[in-house]
């Protein structure tokens, strides 16, 4: 039921009217802002991804290049076996950050990269290629938890856009346009009442002075 259909065609219910007219427009630009700085974040989330898949790639390639060196240098065997013996660390603290009162989780991966000393085997039994190799795909995982996260906050944001866009449209499409035909109604009501309480005016000052 519209506003004119609920209410009666009065002053005070026109300016009522005409300040529900201001504020869905206001409404309206609050969306329209929200939904372009969340398109913004969108297409930096889809960058950064596009950007962090090539160089994943890019250190895989020369993680696997650099452990058949070490396979080379340390022999397969050994090199399995140091792999085998390194303690597990995998401290991944979960924080949020707030986009336009969006609520997108964090995946913290600084504890993740570990000096050689502290990965569990003996450093002694080792030469560079082994070092080198548990520092890049260290560094794999930590983009492959990155992408997992951008990639979260992208589908996020995309739902969040599309609702801010239903709502945007639905208040310039229907709930705007319908304010603006009730305005149009009750002012037509308005001029209809004054014509008549002017013509009923007129009738009376005619039948006093007869």
């Amino acid at each position: 039921m519209s506003f004119y259909e609920k209410n009666i065609a009065t002053r005070t219910n026109l300016i009522d009217l005409k300040n529900q007219i201001i504020i869905s427009k206001g409404g309206l630009e609050i969306l329209k802002d929200k939904e372009d700085a969340l398109i913004a974040e969108f297409m930096q989330d889809i960058r950064k991804t596009k950007n962090l898949r090539n160089e994943l790639k890019e250190s895989i390639n020369n993680g696997i290049k650099n452990l058949n060196t070490a396979y080379d240098s340390n022999g397969q065997t050994k090199t399995d076996l140091l792999a085998m013996s390194c303690t597990p660390q995998m401290n991944i603290e979960i924080t949020n950050k707030n986009i336009m009162g969006i609520i997108i989780p964090e995946i913290q991966t600084q504890n993740i990269s570990r000096p050689a000393d502290k990965r569990g085997y003996a450093i002694n039994d080792t030469d560079e290629t082994i070092d080198n190799t548990a520092d890049i795909f260290e560094n794999v995982l930590k983009k492959t938890l990155k992408i997992g996260e951008i990639e979260n906050s992208a589908i996020i944001l995309g739902s969040e856009i599309k609702k801010t866009r239903t709502k945007a449209n639905a208040i310039e499409k229907n709930i705007i346009p319908n304010l603006y035909s009730d305005e149009k109604q009750i002012k037509r009501d308005l001029n209809e009442r004054e014509r008549q309480e002017i013509s009923k005016i007129k009738r009376i000052k005619k039948m006093m002075k007869n």
